[in-house]
């Protein structure tokens, strides 16, 4: 009921005639900045998968580090990704969508809030994979660093 209160309230934010084409361009709007974050969430944790496997392998090949931790890491980065990569997907307006567009602003109401779900805990798990990623590398560094010293 909250989602088609909502609706109806962005319909009559816009003038009579174009309310509902109004609101249905504000909703596309609101994805397309979805998509934007969710891309963007992609590239840092490409970038932070790829640089840590780098310095990792370094250590790892002198048998320092908490593989467990860097495991750890790694495996919520992916799940990171899963979910960003899933709200990323494309859905295209088809004449049937057009047909009832009350419905439509419902439904892509409804995508809306998942994506944003979606996107909330990928955020959460990238910059948990992250924090992680560093520990791990700390704890080698530290270890290598041990190993120097005595």
């Amino acid at each position: 009921m909250r989602r088609r209160q909502f609706c109806e309230r962005l319909v009559a934010l816009y003038d009579v005639e174009d309310g509902k084409r109004g609101a249905f361009e504000y909703m596309e709007w609101t994805l397309d900045k979805l998509d934007s974050k969710a891309a963007s969430l992609l590239q840092f944790n490409a970038l932070v998968s790829g640089v840590f496997l780098i310095l990792w392998q370094g250590l790892h090949a002198s048998g320092q580090g908490e593989v467990a931790v860097f495991v750890a890491g790694l495996a919520i980065l992916g799940v990171s990704t899963l979910l960003g990569l899933s709200i990323v997907w494309v859905h295209w307006v088809n004449a049937r969508d057009l047909e009832d567009i009350a419905t439509y602003l419902l439904r892509i109401t409804q995508v809306r809030d998942v994506r944003t779900t979606r996107y909330r805990a990928a955020w959460i798990m990238s910059v948990l994979g992250f924090f992680l990623f560093m520990v791990a590398l700390g704890l080698g560094f530290a270890d290598l660093t041990k190993g120097q010293v005595s």
